[in-house]
């Protein structure tokens, strides 16, 4: 898998297309700073999983059932767990699309003249 790379003129707010192209769309000039980072997409394993939900239906049970509740799901197995955490990590990319990246390895340098020609 290539890595694609994402520019900024802020250091804050990352934009992926082409170099030159987002150079002078941003009306930059030669001297200023660009950043320049890897553009790495967040797993859908990274937004939930099984200890997430076992929590929510934890804390649940114990707001509806109170002390009777205080060992729901406490004894779930290894194998549960994993079946329960591949089961959210399809459903999340079978239906839910990642967008956004987060920028990282930033590097900055000066613009110069090179980069501005054909």
């Amino acid at each position: 898998m290539s890595i694609e790379k994402c520019y900024s003129y802020n250091g804050k707010e990352y934009y992926k297309e082409d170099f030159k192209e987002f150079i002078i769309d941003q009306e930059m000039v030669v001297g200023d700073t660009i950043y320049i980072a890897d553009a790495v997409y967040t797993k859908p394993s990274e937004l939930c999983d099984a200890d997430d939900v076992i929590d929510a239906a934890k804390d649940r049970a114990y707001d509806l059932g109170e002390d009777w509740a205080e060992d729901y799901l406490d004894y779930v197995s290894v194998e549960a767990h994993k079946e329960l955490t591949d089961l959210i990590t399809a459903w999340l990319e079978k239906n839910g699309e990642i967008t956004w990246f987060i920028a990282e390895n930033v590097e900055t340098r000066l613009l110069v003249e090179s980069d501005f020609e054909a």
